[in-house]
């Protein structure tokens, strides 16, 4: 998220320009000078989150193929093969590669190892090894149920290269509330099945309350391990406009907290964002079985500009 994107999406409210905005500061009533900065600031994320994708070497977009593994399982890719051609390989398919492209990984439920040319390294989550064609490079990370995500990135892919832009609603103060946190009595952790057939888990740590557009909403709010202090909220949800102008698997929302939310605090639905399968199908993206919401939330991400 280093450079603004000429194609981003322009700052809109109502339809107008921020320029005209801050001529005219009007649309269907005068806006505050409040509601105008909070329009800027949205810009700025809005123009980090498409710096961040277009970046090749860190872009949730550059992934080739994806293998999610289980302790014990090995996989084997040929490092002879470029961009359009590397995948990863089952363990009864990997001595069809030549041993002097082979390499393979393996994980025994702690540590993830590459063998290469008969040399062995472990890799962590927090590298890169890079393979010798296109600039490709492999990363891992730790999933919930004790798993591992392997990914083969390319800087190159076509989805970074043509990327315009993420898709979003002009921004709408509407969709701008205050409000109320109730704590869980008891921290109750959430298995949410996934898109890859695998499970992942949140912790329930309450529910919210507010208004938005007229209508009272009742959300509920998760967090990764539910400790506190509570530094972040997560929304996952559907509402009315999935299907049709948002991704039809639901849409994600990030509240960060400078305080345990005991307090009324602002929860900004344009800054909501599609799960990311909605991009790439490599992704291990949550199922959302809450019934959506009987409002239509019109802000944040919608449909991707290449969504098929």
């Amino acid at each position: 998220m280093q450079f603004s994107v000429a194609t981003s999406p322009k700052l809109a409210i109502c339809g107008l320009s921020l320029s005209a905005l801050l001529l005219l500061s009007a649309c269907e009533r005068p806006l505050t000078e409040a509601q105008i900065q909070d329009a800027a600031n949205w810009q700025a994320w809005v123009e980090k989150e498409n710096s961040h994708s277009k970046d090749g070497q860190h872009s949730f977009l550059n992934i080739r193929d994806a293998r999610y593994m289980r302790p014990g399982d090995t996989v084997s890719l040929d490092i002879s093969l470029g961009a359009e051609q590397v995948r990863w390989q089952e363990e009864d398919k990997s001595n069809e590669i030549a041993n002097s492209s082979r390499l393979t990984l393996s994980f025994d439920g702690e540590n993830a190892l590459i063998s290469e040319k008969g040399k062995f390294r472990l890799i962590t989550a927090d590298e890169k090894f890079s393979l010798p064609n296109d600039e490709l490079f492999i990363t891992v990370g730790a999933l919930h149920d004790s798993g591992l995500r392997a990914f083969i990135r390319d800087p190159n892919h076509p989805k970074v290269e043509n990327f315009k832009g993420h898709h979003y609603y002009d921004y709408n103060p509407k969709m701008r509330t205050t409000a109320s946190f109730t704590a869980a009595e008891e921290l109750n952790t959430v298995s949410f099945q996934t898109v890859q057939g695998l499970t992942n888990t949140l912790v329930r740590v309450g529910t919210v309350a507010f208004k938005l557009d007229g209508e009272s909403v009742t959300m509920s709010a998760y967090h990764e391990s539910g400790e506190p202090p509570l530094d972040y909220l997560l929304f996952l949800f559907k509402d009315q406009t999935n299907g049709d102008t948002t991704y039809g698997g639901g849409r994600e929302l990030v509240v960060k907290l400078a305080q345990a939310p005991s307090e009324g605090f602002i929860i900004d639905f344009n800054y909501t964002f599609n799960l990311n399968c909605a991009h790439s199908t490599f992704w291990n993206c949550p199922i959302i079985w809450d019934s959506p919401l009987e409002l239509a939330i019109t802000a944040g991400e919608k449909l991707p500009y290449d969504y098929e």
